[in-house]
């Protein structure tokens, strides 16, 4: 039997994932920085799959965007979206929340978590 959290609980989670999907998000940001990958998929040159900072991201491509997506051990999706028109890179985090059911049950939602950036 699943027992249902209180509000408390869930807002604190909701805030525990908040901070650890920032920190990722941040460090991936970095990461395509400093290693180059955003320097390549900006100018066309875009990887089948890379590794950075525990996911293993792979590529999905259309006209408008290059997409890649990745999914680490502790289950927390990352999605990176480079807008070929705006020239800008988009890091979503969606966390595995451990109790959906009480999340919802409190009238909350499930939080996606952007960071958005830009290279010269």
């Amino acid at each position: 039997m699943n027992v249902v959290k209180n509000y408390d609980e869930v807002v604190a989670e909701i805030l525990e994932k908040k901070e650890i999907c920032y920190s990722f998000n941040h460090g991936i940001a970095y990461t395509m920085i400093s290693e180059g990958i955003a320097s390549l998929i900006k100018n066309g040159i875009a990887p089948v799959e890379f590794r950075m900072d525990g996911f293993h991201f792979k590529l999905k491509q259309d006209d408008e965007m290059t997409v890649y997506q990745a999914r680490n051990e502790e289950n927390y999706v990352a999605t990176i979206y480079y807008k070929k028109d705006e020239k800008e890179f988009e890091i979503e985090m969606l966390p595995d929340y451990e109790d959906l059911d009480s999340i919802l049950k409190h009238r909350l939602e499930p939080q996606k978590h952007v960071t958005s950036f830009q290279i010269k």
